[in-house]
């Protein structure tokens, strides 16, 4: 899926900057510390990003040539992202709501319309299906709690209020800044997005929106709406708002363009993309190699160990645990014999 996503994010660039433009955010994407991280792990959520992309792609597309295929490929892939991660849920929301605006203003057709329903509707039913049915299960991960204690003296709304506002908060300081170590996919500790990279992308969304067209006022809405999700989830933000990760580096091709025409902070953004890949090169592949806690990422031992678990036979995992747990040494080796 990263290379898939490297590959889309590309031609998304193309409908909107320069080629040098769009190469140079696609580098920064390219050797983005999450990006490296995840492209090497199998893990589900890695898939939400490719249909983010797709679906910011075939929105664009669908509004500036008018073409029904467009809109067809938007309502395909805006379902299929509803099966890579239960955090996809709010970004087709958002892309329906931006569509009934468009249809309220007569910027695309009902036929359009009807090209991006249909198909997502057929193709989401059996998630809706289990959401309705069986919503305790989809959301368990949802449950607002606050990191710092709340005034039992407060009303109930009050309350909630306040355990809803420091839960986001929270999360958006984990998501800049890092917080603590997530041990089911070894990320976390690092910030999702450093604060160069923040502070050039909220540069990039103004430069972006300078250039008035009702694509990109969409394209921000969805953005802007997807990121305070952050507010709904207990942790793992890093995990949650990887969907739309990547488009930070799409809103810093606003400040490649109002610098791509100045020849000297041309060849700064050059050594600050350099600089910025050899950075976290070197912290993914040499510190997260030695550090304790990630080891376990590039160890193939767990690996040999798993495969040898499953040759054999008539024992689960639990059982063989809990009968390893007992012995501190092997039956075969010396130690016990003595």
């Amino acid at each position: 899926f990263p290379s898939h996503d490297i590959f889309l994010f590309y031609i998304l660039m193309r409908q909107y900057f320069q080629e040098t433009v769009s190469v140079a955010s696609t580098l920064l994407l390219v050797f983005s510390l999450v990006h490296i991280h995840f492209s090497r792990i199998g893990f589900m959520v890695i898939s939400s990003p490719l249909f983010t992309i797709a679906s910011f792609l075939f929105l664009t597309l669908g509004i500036q040539k008018k073409l029904k295929r467009y809109f067809f490929l938007l309502g395909i892939f805006l379902s299929l992202g509803l099966y890579s991660y239960n955090s996809f849920l709010p970004f087709p929301l958002l892309i329906i709501a931006s569509m009934i605006f468009l249809l309220a203003f007569k910027k695309i057709d009902l036929q359009n319309f009807t090209y991006f329903i249909l198909p997502f509707i057929l193709l989401s039913f059996p998630l809706v299906h289990l959401i309705l049915t069986k919503p305790e299960f989809y959301f368990s991960h949802h449950v607002h709690y606050s990191p710092v204690p709340l005034n039992e003296n407060l009303l109930p709304w009050t309350s909630k209020f306040q355990q809803f506002f420091y839960n986001g908060l929270h999360n958006l300081k984990d998501y800049f800044r890092g917080g603590q170590l997530d041990k089911i996919d070894a990320f976390g500790k690092y910030p999702s997005i450093d604060s160069i990279c923040a502070l050039l992308s909220l540069i990039g969304i103004i430069l972006f929106l300078k250039k008035r067209s009702i694509e990109r006022y969409c394209f921000v809405f969805v953005f802007l709406g997807t990121l305070m999700t952050v507010f709904l989830y207990t942790g793992h933000v890093h995990r949650r708002l990887l969907l739309i990760t990547p488009l930070f580096y799409f809103f810093i091709g606003g400040v490649f363009e109002f610098i791509n025409s100045r020849k000297l902070i041309r060849y700064c953004g050059l050594v600050f993309i350099g600089f910025y890949a050899y950075l976290n090169m070197e912290r993914y592949f040499y510190e997260f190699r030695r550090s304790e806690f990630t080891r376990f990422v590039f160890c193939s031992d767990l690996y040999s160990s798993i495969k040898k678990i499953m040759e054999v036979k008539g024992k689960s995992i639990s059982e063989l645990i809990q009968y390893s747990d007992r012995w501190s040494c092997h039956y075969e080796t010396v130690r016990f014999l003595m």
